[in-house]
């Protein structure tokens, strides 16, 4: 209490700074200022049925998730240069949104579908179940899994297909 004020220590300095900096930061689903970013579809998905036939999902045996090349690239120096060293500042935002109902279904069918989209990077894994993800420059591969729930009922033999958007902001 009377004592002298003890002057900070450079790593506490060093860590307010750093702080200070991640506060300024915004949140991963900020927009690029200004850039390209290209999706390439490399392949569909297939949806399969589980055993009680209550969900069709790529996540199911035999299921395969869809596939996209994602080429993003923030432009100006300093927007790039950030996004590159894996800032979240200025990049690009890969998001899915969940389909509202299937293209094609077998006639007959009863109930609705609730759908579950996710994104993830190629070589990650779906655990998190994000509709989103934050792309750096350069070239990324992207699967997108999608899970289907009957309503009512079980889902009946047959072809469903269904369409998910991707964004790339």
């Amino acid at each position: 209490m009377g004592g002298r004020a003890r002057a900070p220590s450079p790593l506490s300095i060093a860590i307010v700074g750093l702080v200070t900096l991640l506060a300024s930061i915004p949140p991963p689903q900020a927009k690029a200022a200004a850039g390209s970013c290209t999706i390439v579809v490399n392949s569909s998905g297939v949806l399969t049925p589980d055993a009680n036939l209550t969900s069709l999902s790529t996540n199911n045996p035999g299921g395969r998730p869809a596939s996209a090349t994602i080429t993003a690239m923030a432009s100006g120096t300093l927007p790039g240069l950030v996004c590159s060293v894996g800032l979240p500042l200025n990049c690009f935002s890969v998001s899915v949104t969940a389909p509202s109902g299937f293209n094609s279904a077998p006639s007959g069918m009863t109930g609705t579908a609730t759908f579950q989209p996710n994104v993830r990077l190629a070589s990650g894994s779906s655990f998190l179940n994000l509709v989103s993800l934050v792309v750096l420059n350069g070239t990324s591969t992207v699967n997108f899994d999608l899970t289907a729930q009957t309503s009512m009922g079980v889902f009946r033999a047959g072809n469903y297909q269904v369409q998910e958007t991707v964004r790339c902001e």
